[in-house]
């Protein structure tokens, strides 16, 4: 997990110079950079013909037998920064290719070297963000996955591109890059905003194979449910009579339902399991291997967290905690508010389950005025061209959990995992918000309606959440990962028709 930085000026541009101008965009910059990435930072600056490209990059080391700093820079000048988890390179038969120790930034750089940068992403599953020069064709890349789970933001003007992990407020005009897209710009063309070029995923670039349904040319549309099917679920509520027991028994005679979930299962299990085992073998406050806790769960106590905190004990050693980080914010001086009740239910039903796993449920209560102090003064900048009510509750809840300070039982705790794994993606994948089923009784059970609308959360989920939630998490030092969103459970669950989710 890095973060990355990248300022290219054309000669004419004079802006991050002027003596009246504000701090200087690189300065700006700089610190939030570092904070994504404790392990090492790097500054390189590299001049062609009358353009300068300055880079920065901070790395949080999680992959590969030893930390590689980055920028990188091969023999013949390409520079690489690279802010992702290749969880698989594929051949060009979608054959998936023998992962080797060597760290995931080296192995991209080679290839986006001697295979080109749009031939090699076709070929690469995983979360990722990214930033590449290429030296002899003197082109500038950059861009992120066809999901888009990593922060990346631009702002273009005909003298300059700044792209970016985080950013501040006090820079205007800049916006989420959107996951549509690769951008390419030839860094002496005379005006960046006239040469910036797109390179749209399924149309310019061949997409991974398994994300095929990503970005559909056309809306999709879902066939009406066959008579038998509504019968049964109609026969279902009336059974079940509102006994939560009775109804899951019913759906487990249903073999439809049951090969959806058992495919999902494997799916998602599959998911966790490379997310827990993909990191290193000590915890942020140790540099051997330890038994400390190196995996934590952002749980509000809902379905998806609870799902992947029970997937994940089958992949932690059985020695370590897992450490389950609840965030309360204060209300009538108190912090008995709904995702905390909800988080001890689901906390116990895990201890029921897994009576042999440490869970460790910290309590993260947040007071009013620490509320607004960090709000005010730092979180508003990380969240940041983000800006709504919403984006403001929900950044905090996350910026507040991924920071980790909190209460365990009697005593004080400090998280002290490098991977945070979240369940982001789950509603808007399976329909788990309360809008859906208002769309179905408005819509007189219009499925298509409710596909329609499913679909558009997802592939906007990268512009209105994904990018905040990881800027707030990676502030920390910490990476955020998203086994909902792993490329087989996404293609899965988008191949199904919305009632059968």
């Amino acid at each position: 997990m890095c973060g990355i930085f990248c300022l290219l000026q054309s000669g004419a541009d004079k802006s991050t110079t002027q003596v009246s101008a504000p701090l200087p965009i690189i300065d700006v910059c700089q610190e939030a950079i570092q904070r994504r990435g404790p392990d090492s930072f790097k500054q390189l600056t590299i001049s062609e013909d009358c353009a300068t490209c300055t880079f920065l990059a901070s790395v949080r080391w999680t992959q590969g037998v030893t930390i590689s700093p980055q920028p990188l820079e091969d023999v013949d000048g390409n520079v690489l920064l690279w802010n992702g988890d290749v969880y698989n390179f594929t051949s060009e038969d979608n054959k998936t290719i023998e992962s080797t120790s060597e760290s995931d930034s080296l192995q991209v750089l080679q290839r986006f070297a001697s295979h080109g940068v749009l031939k090699t992403l076709k070929h690469i599953q995983g979360p990722y963000s990214f930033i590449f020069l290429d030296k002899k064709n003197k082109q500038l890349w950059f861009g992120k996955d066809p999901i888009g789970r990593h922060s990346l933001l631009l702002k273009c003007t005909p003298t300059s591109i700044l792209v970016t992990s985080v950013a501040h407020k006090s820079i205007p005009r800049i916006e989420e890059i959107p996951n549509t897209h690769i951008y390419s710009v030839d860094i002496t063309c005379p005006d960046f905003q006239l040469g910036l070029k797109e390179h749209k995923w399924k149309r310019n670039i061949s997409i991974c194979p398994i994300l095929k349904s990503y970005h559909p040319k056309e809306p999709s549309t879902d066939p009406t449910p066959p008579e038998e099917v509504v019968d049964f679920f109609a026969n279902v509520n009336i059974t079940a009579g509102g006994d939560k027991a009775v109804l899951m028994k019913t759906l487990d005679t249903y073999p439809l339902f049951c090969d959806n979930v058992a495919e999902l299962t494997k799916l998602l299990t599959q998911s966790v399991e490379k997310r827990v085992r993909t990191q290193p073998s000590h915890c942020v406050q140790c540099v051997e291997p330890c038994g400390h806790c190196k995996t934590g769960v952002l749980f509000s106590g809902g379905i998806d967290s609870t799902v992947i905190a029970l997937l994940a004990n089958q992949f932690v050693p059985s020695s370590e905690p897992i450490d389950l980080l609840n965030v309360a914010f204060e209300k009538n001086q108190n912090y008995n508010v709904p995702d905390r009740l909800t988080g001890l239910s689901s906390l116990q039903e895990l201890t029921t389950l897994c009576p042999d796993r440490q869970w460790n449920f910290v309590e993260i209560n947040i007071s009013r005025r620490e509320l607004e102090d960090q709000r005010h003064c730092h979180i508003k900048d990380v969240i940041y061209p983000l800006d709504t009510v919403l984006d403001d509750s929900l950044g905090c809840a996350v910026w507040f959990a991924a920071r980790g300070v909190g209460r365990l039982g009697s005593c004080d705790f400090w998280f002290s995992s490098q991977v945070l794994l979240l369940g982001m993606g789950a509603d808007e994948l399976l329909g788990g918000y309360t809008r859906h089923r208002t769309i179905l009784r408005h819509c007189s059970n219009d499925w298509s309606a409710l596909r329609a609308q499913l679909e558009h959360e997802v592939l906007n989920i990268s512009r209105r959440n994904l990018g905040r939630d990881n800027r707030v998490v990676c502030d920390h030092g910490r990476q955020s990962r998203t086994p909902f969103l792993d490329e087989p459970v996404v293609a899965f669950l988008l191949s199904l028709p919305s009632w059968q989710r």
